[in-house]
């Protein structure tokens, strides 16, 4: 397709002033025809022209000039109107009108609704002056509002709301918008890929330029290089010598300093001749002083010993004294205070009261002492009674108690088999789940920080996932024997314990943690073929277990001892085999029942009861387990009934037990009050009658002179122990002086031959010391007279090396004085030659070295301003979507409102009620709407008649109009359902709004009558013959009527030009 522009245009792709002409004529043959018929696609022809026209057309409108479509020469002078309507049946070529509009304008075919592809002879390819003329003007072929086929007319209302959401981005645009904001995020992921690999050019390309630098500074610095190296080298070989002299100078500080050390110790060991010697004089003299002390203490130590035997016989006559003397004055005390009383009694005595008082108040005591026993053994009655209560109260209330810590360990425990059982189910497929969810958890845990290399060596737990049970009967006692080990971890190193600790803390919190073991992981599991127990056909719990990883197996070894377990299922073996030593297998620990019995071995024979219970963790699988806890769950909640029903029985005894102990307390009370106030009468009455019962006055008086001569008596022996007392004392203290000289004398001896043994234990010391010394005096001296004459023939030689090497090394160079350490100038040699080596082997000169790296630096500095450029586009791209992006959120938001009012309106207009729902979450468009019949009910729009359907239609299209300005609208077979009602106040609606938008043109195609609408100087009227009874009447040479097209009376074919009909012709 190549459409032409007019000379006199001046179009540049900017919007003009003046309108454009779209012509379709004649010439284009690039159409392919919609019609089945063969001779129709034989003579479909169509082309596009654009041509400037002059003022021919009102200001701004972009019209359609249609020449010779089908052969049809009747519309060469298309008539230039804001409105038109083309009027013509079916088959008159209206619709062909739209697909060379369509074609003409860049649109694809399948936006024709007419074929799926063009073909036929392509008049030009230039595609790109059409489309830069469709940009200009806004041009939109494929929208449904600009060009509104008949097929989407009639299919508008059927289709769902999906599709008329989409029918509603189309039109508006959005769904374009999306596209390219989408495509524009693509580029720049694109561009950012770009950018990156253009990162990592440059950074190879900085390599190059780096290595062309240094092999050009390397090309600069050749001749010094090479100097330097034979610099370097000859002070490499004086480094050599300077290292000879000095191992040389060392060889000899050490002979003199080895010669000085024999001659110090030569001396020393003169010296220690002269002044040590091996004569024991002193000593011996030491040792007669010692024993002359020792006769010394044994004398004073026989004196000591005979002063405390004095002594404590003093004591013991002291002792006795003073308790006599204690007893006497106890005694005398006694008397003085009877007689007191008799002298008290004497003068009171009055032989005249009356004997009636005194019968009185003995028969008042009788009665308070009979009242009183009475009330006594009552109260002993009830104190018993109430001690029995209490006690009853105490052990209902404990055995309440107890029930009820019973029940609530019960219902704990309940709660924690369900809870492992919603885990199980949780976790269902899970191997690890019968361990709980916090293992399960954990072992994630552990073997994600094992695959970061976190631990030494990966941990091994639990213990129990890594155990097979050759037989299921031994799973329970297995598990018994494990015990809680069986959740344990094994690790490698005690800073692998520390980071699983911090791992279970993470997961447990404050819950019980399993066990971790720290010990070296080996390789190999342990040979313990020595060591494990055998008996006939039974088998040890290592055998019946299969362990795979020798980890968890020298575990199970080391911490449990599995080797020298038995198992046997019967008791009576068990224990034939363990209660006589005879019969007891070698290396057996304990022997083990399927019921979990113990049966320790003889000589230590004890056994330990058992429990059989089923496996819980080996060999378990998560389905096994879930009955398992349903069972336990139903068992538990069985016994938690039974606990309920006693625990409820005993908390009735409790109370009933607490109210008869109140009870019993309060009579307790009451009789102890009673009791109280009977004693308090019956000593009131003794004490009277005491009062009354005196002595008669001789009786007295006798007993008063007896206690007088007792206290005479009492008092002369008093005084003779008191002066036997007074000896004693003063025997003691003069055998405690004389105690107290002996033994200051036996410290002071003592502590003389104290020091004489330490003066003798010194020179004793001195002696062995100075033999000692001689000996290693004498050892040294020989080893360092041998290293000497070692150290002599290695100075020789090397003094005879360091000579000849530097006379070969005068001859070839001079001498380098003060050369540095030989590594360091090793190094710089092989630096030197390194470098030398480089610039040899790049076989370049400097000249194509500096070529090179002139090349090398133009590119870096121009890839890196293009990498800061391109950094800078993709910045500036990011934030205009981002822009880009909320400005179109806004517009949608305002199209879409904009959208439902003007639908609204155009519905009231018609007096129909309804609305227009658009859920952009979900992409449906909804349209409600009601007619006046309907008493205003609302319905979807397929419910109503086809004429309000296509109201409807017509409505919705115009709301669209209202929210999208585009230079043209085609609307075909728009009208096909409407009644003549509501067909024209539609045609008032659209011919309404073409005149209020007169830069606008409007091209409406219909196959009704146009007899409503008037023709005027912005509407036109176009009425189409119908093509094919044309052509037929041609073929026969039949003459065309005046009639409508339509009715040909000379067509021998009739009136109606069917396809069988087309065929025979």
């Amino acid at each position: 397709m190549q459409p032409t522009i007019s000379s006199g245009d001046q179009w540049e792709r900017t919007t003009h002033t003046r309108p454009r002409r779209v012509t379709l004529n004649d010439r284009m043959n690039a159409l392919r025809p919609f019609s089945a018929r063969r001779e129709l696609q034989r003579n479909a022809l169509a082309a596009v022209r654009f041509r400037k026209e002059g003022s021919a057309i009102p200001p701004d409108p972009l019209h359609a000039v249609i020449d010779n479509v089908f052969d049809i020469g009747r519309f060469q002078d298309f008539p230039k109107r804001n409105v038109n309507f083309i009027v013509g049946r079916n088959g008159s070529g209206k619709s062909a009108i739209l697909t060379a509009l369509v074609v003409g304008l860049g649109g694809r075919a399948t936006a024709t609704n007419r074929g799926s592809s063009l073909t036929w002879e392509v008049i030009s390819t230039k595609f790109e002056e059409v489309n830069a003329i469709t940009l200009a003007h806004d041009i939109q072929v494929d929208n449904p509002i600009s060009v509104l086929n008949q097929d989407d007319a009639r299919s508008f209302h059927a289709s769902d709301a999906k599709k008329k959401y989409s029918l509603f981005r189309r039109a508006t645009n959005l769904d374009q918008t999306e596209t390219n904001y989408l495509r524009a995020l693509e580029n720049c992921e694109k561009a950012k890929a770009t950018c990156q690999r253009k990162k990592e050019a440059f950074s190879e390309l900085e390599k190059e330029l780096k290595k062309w630098q240094q092999s050009y500074e390397q090309l600069q610095s050749r001749d010094e290089i090479a100097a330097r190296k034979e610099r370097l080298q000859n002070e490499l070989y004086w480094s050599e010598i300077a290292e000879f002299e000095y191992e040389a100078e060392q060889l000899q500080v050490q002979y003199n300093r080895q010669k000085t050390r024999i001659d110090t110790f030569m001396q020393k060991l003169n010296k220690m001749e002269q002044s040590v010697g091996n004569d024991n004089e002193i000593i011996n003299t030491l040792k007669a002083k010692i024993l002359e002390k020792n006769n010394e203490v044994a004398s004073l130590e026989a004196e000591l010993n005979q002063c405390e035997n004095d002594l404590q016989e003093s004591q013991s006559l002291w002792r006795t004294s003073l308790q006599s003397m204690n007893k006497h004055s106890e005694l005398l005390k006694r008397e003085k205070k009877k007689v007191v009383d008799l002298e008290r009694e004497i003068n009171n005595i009055n032989p005249g009261q009356a004997a009636t008082q005194r019968q009185q108040l003995e028969r008042a005591a009788a009665e308070a002492r009979d009242a009183a026993e009475a009330t006594r053994a009552r109260f002993d009655t009830a104190q018993n009674d109430a001690a029995q209560a209490r006690q009853n109260s105490q052990r209902a209330t404990a055995t309440s108690e107890q029930y009820h810590q019973r029940l609530q360990r019960q219902k704990d425990n309940i709660r924690h088999l369900k809870i492992q059982q919603r885990e199980l189910e949780s976790r269902d497929g899970d191997a690890l789940a019968v361990y709980g969810a916090n293992m399960v958890e954990l072992c994630r845990r552990v073997r994600s920080a094992a695959q970061k290399n976190v631990f030494s060596e990966p941990p091994r737990g639990p213990v129990g996932a890594y155990i097979k049970v050759k037989e299921r009967k031994w799973a329970g006692p297995l598990e018994h024997i494990i015990g809680g080990s069986m959740q344990s971890f094994c690790v490698n190193s005690p800073e692998d314990s520390r980071k699983l600790f911090e791992l279970m803390n993470s997961v447990y919190g404050n819950s019980a943690k399993p066990g971790v073991t720290c010990s070296k992981f080996l390789s190999k599991q342990h040979d313990v073929r020595k060591n494990k127990v055998r008996a006939g056909n039974y088998l040890s719990a290592l055998d019946s277990m299969d362990v795979n990883d020798p980890v968890v197996a020298n575990f199970l070894i080391d911490n449990i001892g599995v080797e020298k377990i038995l198992l046997v299922p019967d008791h009576d073996d068990a224990i034939r085999l363990s209660d006589n030593v005879e019969n007891v297998p070698v290396n057996c620990s304990k022997i083990v029942t399927l019921d979990s019995t113990e049966y320790h071995p003889a000589p230590n024979y004890r056994s330990y009861g058992g429990a059989g219970r089923s496996s819980r963790y080996l060999q378990v699988s998560t389905a096994e387990r879930k009955r398992q806890l349903a069972a336990e769950i139903a068992e538990a909640e069985s016994q938690l009934q039974d606990f309920i029903s006693k625990a409820e029985d005993y908390a009735r005894e409790a109370e009933a037990a607490r109210v008869a102990e109140l009870n019993a307390s309060r009579l307790l009370q009451a009789l102890f009050n009673e009791r109280h106030e009977r004693d308090a009468a019956s000593r009131a009455a003794d004490a009277q009658l005491d009062q009354m019962q005196a002595p008669q006055h001789s009786v007295l008086a006798e007993e008063l002179e007896i206690s007088k001569e007792k206290i005479i008596k009492l008092n002369q022996e008093l005084q003779k122990l008191t002066d036997k007392e007074n000896n004693c004392k003063k025997k003691m203290e003069t055998y405690e002086a004389k105690i107290k000289v002996v033994k200051n004398k036996l410290n002071m001896v003592s502590q003389v031959i104290r020091n004489l043994n330490e003066e003798v234990d010194r020179e004793q010391l001195k002696v062995d010391h100075g033999a000692t010394e001689r000996q290693m005096l004498s050892q040294k001296i020989q080893e360092d007279n041998k290293k000497l004459g070692q150290l002599e023939i290695v100075l020789k030689d090397k003094k005879d090396v360091v000579i000849n090497k530097t006379k070969e090394l005068l001859e070839s160079c001079p001498r380098v004085e003060n050369p540095r350490e030989k590594s360091i100038v090793t190094r710089e040699l092989k630096d030197a030659q390194m470098k030398l080596k480089a610039i040899r082997n790049d076989g370049l000169t400097k000249e194509q070295v500096e070529e090179k790296l002139a090349v090398t630096r133009d590119r870096y500095t121009h890839t890196k301003r293009e990498l800061v450029k391109l950094h800078i586009l993709i910045e500036e791209v990011k934030k205009t979507s981002d822009q880009h992006l909320e400005f179109c959120q806004r517009m949608h938001t305002y199209i879409a409102k904009r959208v439902q009012h003007c639908f609204k309106s155009i519905l009231a207009l018609r007096g129909y009620s309804g609305e227009m729902m658009i859920d952009n979450t979900k992409k449906v468009l909804e349209m409600v709407c009601a007619g006046r019949e309907e008493s205003r009910r609302a319905a979807s729009t397929s419910s109503l008649s086809g004429g309000e359907r296509s109201y409807c239609t017509v409505a919705f299209i115009m709301a669209l109009w209202e929210c999208v300005e585009l230079p043209f609208y085609f609307m075909d077979e728009f009208d096909v359902f409407m009644d003549n009602v509501n067909r024209k106040i539609v045609m008032d609606l659209l011919l309404a709004h073409a005149l209020q938008n007169t830069n606008r043109q409007f091209v409406f195609l219909t196959p009704q009558d146009a007899s409503t609408i008037s023709a005027g100087p912005t509407v036109a009227i176009h009425r189409m013959y119908f093509y094919l009874q044309d052509k037929l009447c041609r073929h026969f040479g039949v003459p065309i009527g005046p009639e409508p097209p339509g009715l040909c009376p000379g067509c021998p074919y009739g009136r109606d030009g069917t396809e069988d009909v087309i065929r025979d012709c």
